[in-house]
């Protein structure tokens, strides 16, 4: 046997491990945990280790061979590659896979639709919606949707906010993690109703007294405390303290007409309602008394003192004093004409005028002197013993509501002289009565007319010497519905009376159409016929408008009557009501239903010459 140093390789084998790696997988945000483990051994049957490499998401974690994922909910969608390796100690493998995570949008779980909310109400809308992940979900929307849509949809219109439809837009789900839903939309019907309507009455009132006007309520549909405001008002004369305003003008406040406007707000919509204030001022006046004068006998005549139906303060100016013929002297002091005629001055004539003012009206009157003829003969001068007289007391009284026909009573002459037809001036009681007959008078009164008035009737005779009259305050009473009469109202029919005949002429005037259809015709010169000036407060003329041919020209009696046979549609014949009349002017309130119910050609006509210039119109009884 041999002997000696012997040699000899050991070879170590150590093998790789035996590895089934990590197959690529998808999962849900938020539906962790989720565990993959590599199938891995050693042949050797060492230990293997597992390491993901660096940057991982923080939600996997390693335990032995195991990953473990956790992805929130809050977790983006995204493709996530990863390495690990599995090592024995000796031998390091690599491995990698893909981790594919998903995260749905949030999602409507119904349409939205539209709403229909009431001012002054809360709407809650609530329309259902989820995250397929399970995460919290916001809701955002256009940043120009209405102040009242606050949190999600709750919806809150104040009274404020106008009826219509309002849009909410841009209505957008979020689950945290950048998923959105598609953009929506809906609309908001808001309900708002104006106050309810009310209705003004129209008011006349004189300056001097006090009227409380009532102010009609209104209610809001939807129950908000509503404002009222009131336009047009003078604070001078009127006080508002619902619901009461109170009109109270002044004796100095001139004749006029105002629109008061009420108006009712709910804070976004308004009920406005009009009417007329008529504010009355009946212009001063002188009670004169003609003077009829003999030669050779002297006389005076005191200037009666000035009345002004409101009781303002009146100033009386003898305005031509300084053209009174020699006969006639004035005292200023006393306010006394002396007379002193001759018989050169037989036949004579002469107006003194008088300038008379309240303050807001300037008025002129004349006092007619005249001289009278020598008498001749026997007979001397003839005698006057008075002026005519009412022979009972005139007074009216009636109940608010009821409508009267009043006869004055029957006129008599101390010396049975013949009569002019009695000269009414209806004054206060105008806007509830009218003349309908020489010595008639209708009376129409409403619960507003209330009170006590006095109107105007003068008497005055034919004496061929010398013309007495004298004037008459009639007394009116108007008694609330319930009140009993305190005087019996005279119920005459019928009346035997005469008076000297009338004779009407044409006449022509000019005038101006105002807004509320009161028309004054103003004489130039002033009337002359004082039986026409009486006998234009009840007797029928016609009041037309003309063709344009006559505008700014003086047609002839003749041309007038022409035209009304041969074209009787040249002129429309107006409706109207006598107001005033004096020698210089007649005032009438128009009948504009007839001017709007007239064909359009027409119409546009009329409406031009109210407004662009002074419409002619021409009078004749």
């Amino acid at each position: 046997m041999e002997s000696g140093p012997y040699s000899f390789v050991v070879a170590v084998e150590n093998s790789e491990p035996v590895v089934a790696g990590i197959a690529d997988f998808s999962m849900g945000a938020g539906s962790g945990p989720v565990s993959k483990t590599a199938d891995a051994r050693d042949p050797e049957g060492k230990a293997l280790t597992m390491a993901l490499d660096s940057g991982y998401p923080s939600y996997i974690s390693v335990s032995g061979l195991s990953l473990t994922f956790t992805p929130p909910q809050t977790q983006p969608s995204a493709t996530i590659p990863l390495s690990y390796t599995l090592s024995d100690g000796i031998n390091t493998l690599p491995f990698t896979f893909t981790l594919t995570l998903t995260n749905l949008p949030p999602v409507w779980l119904e349409p939205l639709f539209d709403q229909t909310c009431t001012v002054g109400t809360i709407c809650h809308y609530s329309p259902s919606y989820a995250d397929p992940e399970g995460a919290a979900v916001t809701l955002t929307y256009a940043p120009d949707v209405p102040p009242w849509v606050t949190d999600g949809f709750r919806i809150a219109p104040g009274y404020d906010v106008g009826p219509g439809a309002y849009e909410v837009r841009d209505v957008v789900l979020s689950d945290g993690a950048g998923g959105q839903s598609a953009a929506g939309a809906f609309w908001i019907k808001v309900v708002n109703n104006p106050p309810s309507e009310f209705t003004l009455v129209d008011v006349a009132i004189n300056v001097g007294e006090v009227y409380n006007y009532s102010i009609p309520s209104s209610s809001d549909p939807e129950g908000n405390p509503l404002s009222l405001s009131i336009s047009n008002l003078d604070p001078s004369y009127m006080t508002l303290t619902p619901p009461t305003l109170r009109l109270s003008p002044p004796p100095s406040e001139p004749h006029s007409t105002r629109l008061i406007t009420l108006t009712y707000s709910d804070g976004a919509l308004t009920t406005a309602r009009t009417f007329t204030l008529t504010i009355l001022n009946a212009p001063p006046y002188l009670p004169l008394v003609d003077q009829q004068l003999m030669p050779n006998v002297e006389s005076q005549y005191s200037l009666p003192m000035a009345v002004d139906p409101e009781g303002s303060a009146v100033t009386v100016e003898y305005s031509n004093a300084g053209e009174m013929p020699g006969y006639i002297r004035w005292s200023e002091g006393n306010r006394t004409m002396s007379f002193f005629p001759s018989e050169a001055d037989a036949g004579s004539r002469f107006s003194a005028r008088f300038a008379i003012s309240d303050g807001s009206h300037m008025v002129e009157q004349e006092l007619n002197i005249t001289v009278g003829m020598v008498p001749r003969g026997n007979g001397g001068v003839a005698q006057n013993s008075g002026p005519p007289y009412f022979v009972t007391t005139p007074s009216i009284s009636l109940h608010a509501g009821t409508k009267l026909v009043y006869e004055l009573p029957d006129i008599a002459d101390p010396d049975s002289d013949t009569i002019d037809p009695p000269f009414i001036t209806l004054g206060p009681i105008l806007p509830f009565s009218k003349l309908i007959g020489a010595t008639m008078i209708e009376l129409a009164p409403e619960i507003r007319d209330i009170g006590k008035y006095k109107f105007k009737v003068l008497l005055r005779d034919q004496n061929p010497s010398q013309v007495r009259s004298i004037e008459y305050l009639i007394p009116v009473e108007i008694l609330p519905i319930d009140a009993p009469l305190n005087e019996k109202a005279p119920t005459k029919v019928q009346s035997n009376q005469t008076f000297a005949p009338n004779w009407v002429s044409l006449q022509f005037a000019k005038g101006i159409i105002n807004n509320d259809g009161l028309l004054s015709l103003r004489f130039v010169p002033q009337l002359q016929n004082e039986k026409l000036i009486h006998s234009m407060q009840y007797s029928p003329f016609k009041v037309t408008l003309v063709e344009p041919s006559w505008i700014g020209n003086t047609p002839t009696k003749s041309m007038v009557q022409k035209v009304l046979k041969s074209e009787p549609m040249a002129t429309v014949e107006l409706g109207y009501n006598v107001t005033e009349v004096t020698k210089m002017q007649i005032t009438l309130q128009l009948n504009l239903s007839i001017i709007a119910s007239l064909p359009y050609s027409q119409v546009s006509y009329s409406i031009c010459l109210m407004i662009c210039s002074n419409i002619t119109l021409y009078m004749y009884s």
